[in-house]
């Protein structure tokens, strides 16, 4: 059995890294001062489809398989030093996109997921 990722894999993990090194490097600690989230920095997630790994690409997702979207949350946890931001994208995609994608009528996954998805909800 051949447990390495494939080469897409990487290129995925790679290019969330690039992403989250050059746009995800706010002033965490005025940030922090100033009880600000970065909710930029949480749109800018949305682009790159981060927080809709997971979902089908019908409805806006990405469509990545569990254990793909685990690998590359983790290679965004290790480029992104804003943990309140990667709280929220996760508790974002856990919490609220994956049950509606489980659980909600054709018409919620709809009308809510591609939003969701983008972060733009």
């Amino acid at each position: 059995m051949d447990l390495a990722w494939s080469k897409e894999q990487v290129e995925l993990f790679d290019a969330i890294e690039r992403f989250a090194r050059a746009q995800l490097k706010g002033d965490l600690i005025e940030a922090d001062r100033l009880g600000e989230f970065d909710r930029e920095g949480f749109l800018k997630c949305g682009g790159m489809g981060i927080p809709g790994l997971a979902a089908p690409a019908e409805y806006g997702g990405l469509g990545m398989d569990a254990l793909t979207t685990v690998g590359a949350l983790e290679r965004l946890g290790f480029s992104c030093r804003d943990n309140g931001l990667l709280f929220s994208l996760n508790a974002h995609m856990w919490t609220v996109v994956m049950p509606l994608v489980a659980f909600g009528t054709e018409e919620q996954k709809k009308r809510l997921l591609p939003g969701l998805c983008s972060g733009a909800l």
